[in-house]
């Protein structure tokens, strides 16, 4: 066949490639398609033509968009999935199915004329491989060119023609390669069936004979469950003799038939039919309109002998040409019912479809983890019961009808019945599936996925139960485990048991991912107090495989969820100061994780000041702490433990996971901004010092390390005028200070303009200047400085609140002079 692979070549970081739309046919080298008159692609793809004639002028013709039915499969692609994808994709080769024969089930060989015959017809490729996917046209013939087919269990469309034996019937999907037809024919005969694919004359495939009487007993079942009994349930059922006097008539039971009759009677097993599954009974004398099994009679598959007096079913009382009678099965199995009549000079042979008896239910129990039995705990509340992505076993098993499990006697299990006390099936052996389903708990929740087993082949059943002991479950809370058999025994019916709530599942560990932690001097250290400090990670619940688990969050109320924090020590110091990011929103368990995220403006991280300066701390570790004090569960890898001095012991004293790893470290100081104080000639420009400062342990010292801060002659404001001098001009370098200092300059104000000022540098929030934010008591006009907003910086130059920014008083006109000064004193 023609397999296409189609890729779009986008990358948004690359302009050049994102007009093209590359497609390669059988291999062949790619073309370049635009779809618009201009030759590129617009932004948004649109619509996507495959065809055999697409044209890209205007008014293109829908008409065109057309690939006769010879493209198999399209595939799209990003531009990131690479070339060797698609090449790989677009070289890829597949087996196309092929119709080889057909399968035929017609039940028994005897029908009657006057009622349909079902008939199964299964597509198989070579080997007697069933076609699944077969969606051919197949023709249909009878050997004798009568009866007139109709559907029965199929999908597709039937064209019969009227009483000719012929009929074209077109495989739908949903069939999966099995169809049930019905043949009705009026004519006493004896036929055979041809089916045969319609493009594959080999695959003609004719059926075993069956033969069509005018008087036959026809079996049927009278109770609502039709041809599908329920092992362990008594199942009723009647059998009718019915003539067409050699075609004369129309078909009618032969009244005049009654009385006690001996009769044989038997099974036939269906090609599905159990190997060694127990035989059905059916009763010898029922009342019309009872069901009960005893007396009984025990079904074999040997056919009585055609000889008058060797008959093993003795004083059946039939009423006006019909017996109501009862079958009954310990076991599932598949089979026809036979009966017959050979005790006068006319032998009546019965006519029956396929009986199908199946298990009540499908039931699962046993649901544990070594000597842990599953609790049944939800999200919520309940003892826990195993880890997320950890193994477990269950118990998969097909059970018998029971009437305390079924009120209403229709053949399903009632709600909330245990079906699992009532006996299995012993030859239950039928390809079955395992999952998840719901009810789940959280219910908001995702649902999981089971793992493992969860396809367990028909030949693992034993005793009609199999135990799978590699369950797994991709989420925590609770779920409810789901067994289902499909076709079972090739019949159309499907089986389904469910298990009480499993659970709480909870998670196996937490994971670090994710880690940023970038000081707010970039790489180098951050102030106390400092709203900069870039600092992000996610904290993830996983399972034991690593999977990351959705369901664990406050917002789908689980419970119980474990607390986050932040941990920190300086040089295995021994002291925790955790507790110093006070700013730090740590948010809430979603979707599986814990985020942190202070990594923009208005939410950077922030290491408190003290009450009084302390520190530096140039070798912080920040970790990441985990408690869930119900379930035990914790980081992996943990390598810190904040509250003790040196190197924690893996597995037993560490209780967090550090940043970064152990060789991660920041360093936070407690800052402050300095200003000096300046004299000098009225005729010469004034250099005031500005130089950032750290508390070392013992008291300030400049902060080489900060190349950082930046203060613009904005911030700088100046009043308190004195003397001739009545204003003064600020400049500084642009850019940020260089190892902690820079030069605030103040221009010359001139001759006669001896006097001083006083100096403030604004690092507050607001340009509000008064004795609360400066250690001065300003008179005339107050300055209003620009706010540099860096109140780390600040310092309690008076008072006994770091909330005051730098003052200095400049002079003009006051030059030192070594004649004039004796010793000079500076206070900071």
């Amino acid at each position: 066949w023609t397999h296409i692979a189609v890729s779009w070549n986008f990358n948004a970081l690359a302009a050049a490639n994102s007009d093209a739309l590359r497609i390669y046919v059988n291999g062949g080298a790619p073309t370049s398609a635009a779809f618009t008159t201009s030759g590129t692609l617009p932004t948004a793809l649109g619509s996507l033509y495959i065809g055999d004639s697409r044209g890209i002028a205007n008014g293109q013709s829908s008409s065109f968009n057309s690939a006769n039915g010879w493209i198999d499969e399209v595939r799209i692609y990003n531009y990131e999935g690479g070339q060797a994808l698609v090449q790989s994709n677009r070289d890829a080769t597949a087996v196309c199915p092929v119709i080889n024969n057909f399968l035929f089930n017609v039940g028994s060989q005897q029908a009657s004329t006057c009622f349909p015959k079902n008939i199964t017809i299964t597509a198989r490729g070579a080997g007697g491989v069933t076609l699944t996917t077969y969606t051919g046209l197949v023709n249909i013939s009878t050997s004798t060119n009568h009866g007139t087919w109709a559907t029965v269990s199929a999908g597709g469309n039937l064209t019969s023609g009227s009483d000719t034996g012929v009929a074209t019937y077109g495989f739908a999907a949903s069939d999966l390669g099995v169809i049930t037809l019905s043949l009705s024919d009026t004519h006493a005969e004896t036929l055979s069936i041809t089916v045969v694919d319609s493009g594959t004359p080999t695959s003609a495939t004719i059926s075993s004979s069956i033969t069509f009487s005018d008087n036959t007993f026809v079996i049927a079942p009278t109770d609502s469950l039709g041809y599908t009994a329920v092992a362990g349930r008594p199942h009723a059922m009647k059998a009718e003799l019915y003539t067409t006097n050699g075609g004369t008539t129309a078909c009618q039971v032969v009244n005049s038939y009654g009385g006690s009759k001996n009769l044989d009677a038997w099974f036939e097993v269906d090609v599905s039919h159990p190997v060694g599954a127990a035989a059905p009974a059916i009763s010898t004398g029922v009342p019309p309109g009872s069901c009960n099994i005893s007396p009984s009679l025990a079904l074999t598959t040997t056919v009585p002998s055609l000889v008058a007096g060797t008959n093993n079913l003795s004083g059946v009382p039939f009423v006006n040409g019909r017996w109501d009678f009862c079958l009954s099965t310990t076991d599932v199995g598949k089979f026809v019912l036979g009966l017959r009549d050979d005790t006068g000079s006319s032998v009546y042979y019965s006519a029956a479809n396929t009986q199908t008896v199946r298990p009540f239910a499908l039931g699962i129990s046993s649901i544990q983890k070594g000597a842990t039995v599953n609790p049944g705990g939800t999200a919520a509340a309940g003892t826990k019961f195993v880890a997320a992505e950890d193994t477990f076993q269950a118990t998969v098993a097909a059970y018998r009808w029971q009437s305390a499990d079924d009120a209403n006697n229709d053949g399903v299990p009632d709600a909330g019945a245990d079906v699992t006390n009532n006996g299995t099936t012993a030859s239950f052996k039928w390809d079955t599936t395992v999952s998840a389903t719901t009810p789940i708990t959280p219910a908001a929740g995702t649902l999981g996925t089971l793992g493992g087993t969860v396809a367990i082949p028909a030949a693992s059943f034993a005793s009609g139960a199999y135990t799978v002991a590699d369950l797994t479950y991709s989420e925590v809370g609770s779920m409810t485990l789901q067994a289902t058999a499909s076709n079972y025994l090739n019949s159309g019916v499907t089986l389904t048991g469910t298990s009480t709530p499993v659970g709480r599942f909870y998670p196996d560990h937490f994971a670090l991912t994710s880690v940023s932690l970038i000081a707010a001097c970039p790489g180098v250290f951050s102030y106390m107090d400092q709203n900069a400090m870039s600092l992000a990670y996610s904290v993830q619940a996983q399972g034991k495989n690593n999977g990351l688990i959705a369901n664990y969050s406050a917002t789908l109320s689980y419970s119980p969820l474990a607390t986050v924090s932040l941990v920190a020590e300086n040089n295995n110091a021994g002291v925790n100061l955790g507790a110093r990011f006070d700013n730090l929103a740590l948010g809430a368990w979603a979707n599986g994780q814990f985020l942190v995220n202070a990594t923009k403006v208005g939410s950077f991280a922030r290491f408190a000041r003290a009450a009084s300066p302390d520190g530096p701390y140039d070798a912080l570790a920040i970790g990441v702490k985990t408690v869930d004090a119900t379930d035990g569960v914790n980081l992996t890898a943990l390598d810190m433990n904040a509250a003790t001095t040196g190197n924690c012991a893996t597995g037993s004293t560490c209780d967090a996971r550090q940043l970064g790893g152990n060789l991660t470290t920041t360093a936070v100081r407690y800052g402050r901004l300095r200003l000096q104080n300046a004299n000098g000639s009225e005729l010469l420009a004034m250099p005031i010092p500005i130089e950032a400062q750290y508390y070392n342990g013992n008291g300030f010292t400049t902060n080489v390390l900060d190349n950082c801060t930046t203060i613009t002659a904005a911030n700088v404001g100046i009043g308190n005028y004195q003397q001739s001098l009545v204003t003064a001009l600020p400049t500084i370098p642009a850019g940020a200070l260089v190892a902690g200092k820079k030069t605030l300059t103040l221009a010359a104000p001139g001759a006669s303009k001896a006097g001083a000022a006083d100096i403030v540098v604004n690092l507050g929030a607001s340009t509000l200047i008064d004795n609360t934010t400066t250690c001065a008591t300003w008179g005339g006009t107050v300055p209003t400085p620009v706010a540099a907003s860096l109140p780390w910086l600040q310092w309690q130059w008076c008072g006994a609140t770091a909330s005051k920014s730098p003052m200095a008083r400049a002079t003009f006109g006051n030059y030192r002079s070594t004649n004039k000064f004796i010793v000079q004193r500076e206070n900071y």
